[in-house]
């Protein structure tokens, strides 16, 4: 087909690249140049979304080992933070004086944060790519961990979990996937059906583990080594 331009916004015309990735409804998209254009991932309410990178910035050889990283990345992420009070919780109501309501909103907390700074955190990765935007989420979660690691009552322990929800938007689940597809182009179908496969494994790690730590070292401690 000829090559059309489309905008997003107020962005200026790019050419789209002939391959889509399936993160979203698809929608038509026509070949770029050679060696270059944005990747259109799909639609919401008629608004296009991209992934910020060229097609020469595609390394496939590097994919299986950025398919496991990627979901090792997420076996960590949400095992150290959104199980911790499903593992935990009673060990840490009981030492914070604490309902067990309030010991579980913090996963609750921290997906509201999320859904607030999703926005700005989308448009942040069209302009810079996702990889260093989660290696900044997975600083912020350590610094997260540890205060929670301290927490000595409810507004601490909310204050650690607020902190931990602008880390784990900008290191678990969606930009994982928008990472993997800059990394995979063409390939992004069968790369991001193994990093779901792979993330799921989370509680299969983590509650095994997350328990015995517990029950050896305390919730503190644990929560601390999950910082580090």
């Amino acid at each position: 087909p000829e090559d059309r331009q489309q905008s997003i916004g107020d962005r200026p015309a790019r050419r789209w690249a002939e391959q889509t990735i399936a993160i979203r409804p698809l929608v038509e998209v026509t070949p770029a140049p050679a060696g270059g254009g944005w990747y259109l991932i799909g639609t919401r309410i008629g608004a296009r979304y991209t992934a910020a990178v060229t097609t020469a910035a595609f390394r496939p050889r590097s994919l299986p080992v950025s398919i496991i990283g990627l979901g090792v990345s997420q076996i960590v992420g949400w095992g150290s933070t959104f199980f911790i009070p499903s593992v935990m919780g009673r060990h840490i109501g009981e030492d914070l004086n604490l309902p067990a309501e309030v010991v579980f909103a913090g996963p609750t907390i921290m997906f509201v944060v999320g859904a607030l700074l999703a926005p700005r955190i989308g448009r942040t990765v069209d302009r810079k790519g996702a990889l260093s935007l989660m290696a900044t989420g997975s600083v912020l979660a350590s610094c997260g961990l540890a205060a929670l690691s301290f927490a000595n009552g409810p507004a601490t322990y909310i204050a650690a979990w607020l902190l931990l929800g602008i880390a784990g938007v900008m290191m678990m689940g969606t930009i994982s996937s928008v990472a993997l597809a800059q990394i995979a182009g063409d390939r992004a179908r069968r790369a991001l059906a193994f990093l779901t496969t792979v993330g799921g494994l989370a509680s299969t790690v983590f509650w095994p583990l997350g328990g015995a730590l517990d029950a050896t070292l305390g919730w503190r401690t644990t929560v601390l080594l999950y910082a580090g």
